[in-house]
């Protein structure tokens, strides 16, 4: 299995929602799509803490890592899930330009490719691989 270079935080709220973000014109790569705060892993860093330190330096919310749940691994990036009460106030960073709450059957256009395929991996009652068998999922709730 491939090594984790990135990691990221799917923020779900009581009601289903979701927090988006989408990418900036000026962002490096997938300049207005919409994805959750996410970034390179570095060295000496676990995913968890490169999860928690993205999610503080894109959104100013550093959520504890007690509270992130790996959902998925796919092609070396690791989404950890971190459940909310309700949506909670966002500070954008020079990498995004909006953000939204939405629901998963009411999603913006433009989403992250990795970011819609674990949203729908997430869909699925249970665990899940891959058509090529190679890319493990794991749901935990």
């Amino acid at each position: 299995m491939q090594e984790a270079h990135a990691a990221g935080v799917l923020y779900e709220c009581d009601d289903g929602r979701v927090l988006l973000l989408r990418r900036s014109a000026e962002a490096g790569d997938y300049p207005g799509f919409w994805c959750w705060p996410a970034g390179g892993i570095d060295f000496g860093e676990t995913a968890r803490e490169a999860a928690a330190r993205e999610s503080g330096e894109e959104i100013g919310y550093t959520p504890e890592q007690s509270a992130l749940r790996k959902v998925s691994e796919i092609s070396g990036f690791i989404t950890y899930r971190c459940y909310v009460e309700r949506p909670f106030e966002v500070k954008l960073n020079a990498e995004h330009d909006a953000f939204t709450w939405a629901l998963p059957e009411s999603l913006p256009s433009q989403v992250h490719p990795g970011c819609l395929d674990t949203l729908t991996i997430l869909q699925q009652p249970r665990k899940a691989r891959t058509a090529d068998r190679r890319i493990h999922i794991h749901i935990h709730r």
